[in-house]
């Protein structure tokens, strides 16, 4: 198991048809030694555009 939180793995087999359709999957983890399911980390990360900046107009697009 390749764990991966990116996009770069299912990105470059993409070229790959076959591969891409048939043969990838995606799995949860295993589950702890005690048994128990893991527990997920999630992370947010929200950009702040100040309105005194040089490009707000730009940095939205961004």
């Amino acid at each position: 198991m390749t764990i991966n939180s990116t996009m770069s793995i299912p990105v470059y087999q993409k070229e790959d048809e076959e591969i891409y359709l048939n043969q990838m999957r995606t799995i949860e983890f295993p589950n702890n030694p005690n048994g128990d399911k893991p527990r997920y980390l999630i992370s947010i990360k929200q950009p702040i555009i100040f309105t005194s900046s040089a490009h707000p107009k730009l940095a939205k697009d961004f």
